[in-house]
This record gives C-alpha cells, sequence and structure tokens, in this order.
C-alpha cells in the first residue's frame, strides 16, 4: 500500500505509531507507559485540562496585579469582602493567596500532563515514528510555559520576584480554540500566520529598525 506522508504536528493514533522506548525505560509493553498512553488519548483526561486551563486563566486576569485599590473599596463597600473586620489589606492577601494556591495547582497539572504524554510518546524521535514535541504545536506552547513557570519559581526560592511570567501561561488558551470544533478555522488561520512566518519576522524587522532610528534621532 502506499505509504503515509510525515507530517509535523500529527497526533499518533496507535501506541506502536510512537518511539519504541521513553526516556530510555520504558518501552511499549511496559505497563507504566500504557497507562499514561490511556490517559494521553483520553478525552476526559484532555477535559480536565483544557477546563484547569481556563480557569487558571481567568484567575490571572482576576489577579492582584490587576486590580487596584479604588476596586477593592468598592468591594468594600458593597460587601463583597465578607465580614467588617476585614480590610482591603487582608482582602488583598487572601485574594494573592488563593490565586497564588490556585497557580501551583495549575502548573503542577500541567507539569503532570508533560509527564504523562512524555512518558507515553517519547520526548523525540526520528521519522516516521511520533513523538510528544511532533504531535501537537500546543505540546511545544505547554513546554515553554511550563519551563518559564520553573524558573519563575526558581527566582522567587532566591529571593528575585521582580520577573513575573505567569501571564505566559495564557498562551495555553491556543490549545483551549483548537480543541473546539467550531472554532477550528482559527487553526487554519495559525497555519497560514505559520506559514508566512519569515515574511512576518521580515517586516517586523523593519519596523522595530525604523522605530529605534525615530527614537534615536527622536532623543539626538
Amino acid at each position: 500500500g502506499e505509504t503515509k506522508r510525515w507530517r509535523m504536528f500529527e497526533e499518533p493514533e496507535r501506541l506502536k505509531d510512537t518511539v519504541p522506548v521513553s526516556f530510555k525505560v520504558f518501552s511499549r509493553a511496559n505497563p507504566f507507559r500504557r497507562a499514561c498512553w490511556q490517559i494521553y488519548t483520553s478525552p476526559a483526561a484532555r477535559g480536565v485540562f483544557l477546563a484547569l486551563i481556563i480557569l487558571n486563566n481567568v484567575m490571572i486576569s482576576l489577579s492582584p496585579e490587576s486590580i487596584d485599590a479604588d476596586t477593592l473599596r468598592t468591594w468594600d463597600a458593597a460587601g463583597v469582602l465578607g465580614a467588617k473586620e476585614d480590610t482591603i489589606e487582608s482582602a488583598w492577601v487572601r485574594l494573592f493567596e488563593w490565586v497564588d494556591l490556585l497557580d501551583v495547582i495549575c502548573v503542577l497539572v500541567l507539569a503532570l500532563e508533560v509527564a504523562v504524554g512524555t512518558v507515553a510518546c517519547g520526548v523525540w524521535g526520528r521519522r516516521p515514528l511520533r513523538c510528544w514535541v511532533t504531535a501537537r504545536a500546543v505540546n511545544v506552547v505547554d513546554l515553554c510555559v511550563l519551563l518559564a513557570a520553573v524558573a519563575e519559581y526558581a527566582l522567587l526560592v532566591i529571593g528575585r520576584k521582580s520577573l513575573t511570567l505567569r501571564s505566559m501561561r495564557m498562551l495555553r488558551l491556543f490549545g483551549v480554540i483548537a480543541a473546539l470544533p467550531r472554532l477550528g478555522q482559527i487553526v487554519v488561520l495559525v497555519e497560514t500566520l505559520k506559514m508566512g512566518s519569515q515574511q512576518l519576522a521580515t517586516v517586523l524587522l523593519v519596523l522595530l529598525t525604523l522605530l529605534a532610528s525615530f527614537g534615536v534621532f527622536g532623543m539626538a
């Protein structure tokens, strides 16, 4: 029969389409890898992951960085903050703690999702075999977001709080968009943009050069 053409970012249909051994430990016959494959291909598990993405982005939008003191005073006057002894400062701290807790949970779930996918499909493999990186474009985004989250938490541990990469997690909404059938045309638009990415990069480089030139001459 005719051999199927290998394409980038195409989901493996069967476990035998993936790399033979993931992490040099888990073969295709390994029970743990088979369990990870069942989770990776489960519509229910994917639905839970997508729901957490939406919830995480909603909480990021409502994070204390985007809420000013006037908003909290309005909530206080309306009785939204709860008990009368609650102050604006305590409400701010409480809201920040809830957002932080949910954020940590979502990052842990993301790490679990990446771990399950990499064990099930393998991190990297040669054509025509499939791996986690080449299965879906959103997997690359998830990996970048996870690395950014780890870097952010590492900086917090050493006392560097100036760098905030939490907004990068909003890029995961592309995965939600791609999973919705009614918004499938957006995937076509993204593919079109990807095909013209080099031309777009050239135009952006020219614009940045012009802006930098105007800035230099304007300061002079």
